[in-house]
């Protein structure tokens, strides 16, 4: 599904080059495809809820009403939008992914969605590689060089960071093919820094360190703890080299760290947007109406279709009340994650927190968890999964281990 809303055989050679006009028409227009793929997606997650409607789950009411009251604000919302339309075709969009994951959530174990996103994603990035070579881009050893695939950079580099994750679980759980999971979990990291993406890098790099701190023993907990307060630390210092710039930026020339790529001067612009409806928003995700992306886009002299935050894009859409709730969720979930994680140990709880510290801190700076991507799916995952977490996934995860140390010495 996700493949034919974002992917573009193309994208090596068209998404450096983003005009206004192709950005506008995609807003007003919508596709067929992706509608299509959306009415499956749908199709699916009732179909998931139903036949799941006996399982046994521990839900967290705290999370369950922030969700529901964000989902609830996003949708009245559409009564004061700018664009009534656009709101109302961004809510179901963001009603689809919420129900699907609901049902994933609820139909398949941690482990059993960490091999869906295993699959998926290795064969999203050897679909990339392939479009690359065909196409004639793919140069690695060019200091300008950003790999894309089908997708934007950034987005490639989501989709890398989301098949780390999954290979480091899986190489956790299963005591055969360690080797291969070990193997793709280093080549998912290699294409990531090819992406040259900052954010996704810096978010990856938090999410890996949950993950190792979760759902490692203590010994191991204890080596990334260091390694953590040792990459804040050596971050830190970096900054406060004359030559921090240059590095932050993963040798990208076409940047400037001190205004985050432009960032910082079109947050400037959109906080003006944000208090002519300081409470309620413009309308859930209706904000980048074609009108507007050609008006931000002139007087930026960039393309501009999104605020390249998540979180000032909600702020834009549903006003500081959505943000709060926004916030909220986010924030219960995290901590709720987390603190199981750490308690357990248990790799599937750890892969839960990474996934939403990885959204998390993409969020800072890139609004892909309000599109149609891979991030948001896993986002909402996360969010159903801590909401409404299976009560057979423990005894579930602890059966693979056993069945897979038999398969061993059997």
């Amino acid at each position: 599904m996700f493949f034919v809303c974002n992917h573009d055989w193309t994208a090596p050679v068209s998404v450096f080059d983003a005009a206004v006009d192709s950005a506008s028409l995609a807003v007003e227009q919508g596709s067929l495809a992706r509608q299509c793929a959306l009415y499956a997606l749908a199709a699916f997650g009732i179909h998931a809820i139903w036949r799941s409607r006996d399982v046994a789950v521990s839900t967290s009411m705290p999370l369950a009403i922030a969700a529901c009251s964000f989902v609830a604000w996003a949708c009245a919302s559409v009564l004061w939008a700018d664009e009534p339309v656009l709101a109302v075709r961004k809510v179901m969009v963001l009603l689809v992914l919420a129900v699907a994951a609901v049902g994933m959530s609820r139909r398949l174990s941690v482990t059993q969605f960490a091999w869906i996103v295993f699959s998926s994603c290795s064969l999203y990035l050897v679909a990339g590689v392939g479009v690359e070579l065909v196409l004639g881009t793919f140069a690695p050893l060019d200091g300008s060089y950003r790999f894309a695939g089908t997708l934007h950079p950034n987005h490639q580099a989501i989709n890398c960071a989301a098949l780390a994750l999954a290979s480091m679980h899986l190489y956790t759980v299963n005591a055969r093919f360690k080797r291969t999971f070990l193997a793709a979990g280093a080549i998912a990291v290699a294409f990531l820094l090819l992406t040259r993406s900052r954010t996704a890098a810096g978010a990856s790099f938090a999410a890996i360190v949950v993950y190792l701190v979760g759902a490692g023993s203590r010994r191991l907990s204890v080596a990334s703890a260091i390694v953590l307060v040792c990459g804040a630390a050596g971050l830190i210092v970096t900054l406060a080299l004359l030559t921090a710039p240059r590095a932050l930026l993963l040798g990208r020339g076409d940047s400037d760290a001190e205004t985050l790529t432009g960032r910082s001067e079109l947050w400037n612009v959109l906080g003006d947007y944000a208090a002519e409806a300081p409470l309620a928003g413009h309308g859930y995700n209706a904000f980048w109406t074609p009108d507007r992306i050609e008006e931000i886009s002139r007087d930026e002299y960039w393309t501009v279709f999104e605020g390249h935050s998540t979180y000032m894009d909600v702020l834009l859409g549903t006003g500081a009340c959505g943000l709060f709730l926004y916030a909220a969720t986010l924030l219960i979930a995290l901590a709720t994650s987390v603190a199981r994680a750490f308690a357990s140990r248990d790799p599937g709880h750890a892969l839960v927190a990474a996934v939403l510290v990885l959204s998390a801190c993409e969020g800072f700076l890139e609004s892909a968890l309000l599109t149609t991507s891979t991030l948001a799916f896993l986002f909402m995952w996360a969010i159903a999964c801590t909401g409404n977490f299976r009560n057979d996934d423990t005894a579930a995860q602890l059966g693979e281990c056993v069945v897979d140390l038999e398969f061993v010495h059997g």
